[in-house]
């Protein structure tokens, strides 16, 4: 639900504290998702990573549009892969132009 005011962070998530992060300071199996989420997105950002998406003909999914606001407030990079159609031959083509988008970010 897009609308619920959890984006991940202990400031906004309503699960206490100690269920979101364990002694390493790493989420735990008692995590809310967008908690657990939002930390592996930290991770990311401070090793350059990136996210990838995929974007089937209905568009994002409730959840989706909730990773992609996290992404944003990180600063973390997405790349969204639309796949509007089944296709047999063309999925490779996809995958190069992703690869492609990836390559000219990071010459970037």
């Amino acid at each position: 639900n897009i609308k619920h005011t959890c984006r991940g962070t202990l400031a906004t998530c309503s699960i206490p504290h100690q269920d979101n992060l364990g002694s390493d300071m790493r989420p735990t199996k008692k995590s809310c998702w967008r908690f657990a989420f939002r930390f592996h997105q930290e991770e990311c950002k401070k090793t350059a990573g990136f996210m990838v998406q995929v974007e089937e003909g209905g568009g994002l999914g409730a959840g989706q549009e909730i990773e992609t606001e996290m992404a944003k407030q990180v600063g973390l990079k997405v790349f969204r892969a639309r796949q509007w159609y089944q296709s047999t031959n063309g999925s490779l083509q996809h995958l190069y132009k992703l690869e492609k988008a990836v390559r000219k970010w990071y010459d970037s």
